[in-house]
């Protein structure tokens, strides 16, 4: 079993113990977990002598196609990318859209990993929450339950990298400098944003959908013509 094998494994455990997450708390904190993981696996290596090309090495991995993409689903799988140390990026074909994650081999599987875990505990909630109350009441709950996710994620990830850095080694700190050169460079070659499509926001729906994740203090607002743009 490789390394990467090894990380991957442990980060499905991980998820797997949290399938049953009830709120966008308890999943954006099963997420958070593994994210930690991750950065105690480059942060504290012990020798220079353990980074290998695989480590290093940025590659792109496609994650989801489809002909329209839901809004929801651009937001949570450019919050996941990004706090796994990836890059979200988003490809136009004749009538698909494609999200690809960018980064080392370990960090997309873990990110990927995180992200589908996500998307199905969405759904989850969507279907005990609104089910029945029709497509827009339900999208935009999807919306509003993965802007308290992201936020969430995102927090949790920064405290997580104070904490991580106060143990840090150099071999580790070197692994993280050459891994975010490589993904700068290998970034460089795409220019232009994709601008994700309008979309009516209902606000019964999307205020349904933050309010699992209030008790965490987290408050997301929505532009009213739905827009974001992936830098």
């Amino acid at each position: 079993m490789t390394k990467r094998e090894n990380i991957l494994i442990k980060v499905q455990r991980m998820l797997m113990l949290a399938e049953g997450a009830t709120n966008e708390h308890e999943a954006a904190l099963a997420a958070a977990m593994a994210q930690k993981f991750m950065l105690l696996h480059d942060l504290c290596i012990e020798d220079l002598g353990e980074i290998t090309q695989e480590d290093t090495e940025i590659a792109e991995e496609a994650v989801y196609e489809s002909g329209r993409l839901a809004n929801w689903r651009l937001n949570l799988f450019c919050g996941v990318a990004r706090s796994f140390g990836c890059r979200p990026l988003v490809q136009s074909g004749y009538r698909t859209r494609t999200l690809k994650l960018v980064g080392t081999r370990a960090d997309m599987a873990v990110a990927r990993e995180t992200y589908d875990y996500l998307v199905g505990a969405v759904e989850r909630l969507a279907s005990r929450k609104v089910k029945g109350y029709g497509r827009s009441v339900i999208t935009s709950y999807k919306l509003g339950a993965t802007h308290t996710i992201v936020s969430r994620l995102r927090d949790q990830a920064k405290a997580n990298k104070e904490e991580v850095q106060k143990s840090a080694t150099l071999a580790g700190t070197e692994l993280v400098l050459v891994k975010g050169e490589a993904l700068k460079e290998h970034m460089s070659r795409y220019t232009g944003t994709y601008e994700s499509a309008k979309s009516r926001v209902d606000s019964y729906g999307y205020s349904r959908g933050q309010r699992d994740g209030h008790g965490v203090g987290i408050n997301s607002q929505v532009g009213g013509d739905g827009k974001n743009r992936i830098h």
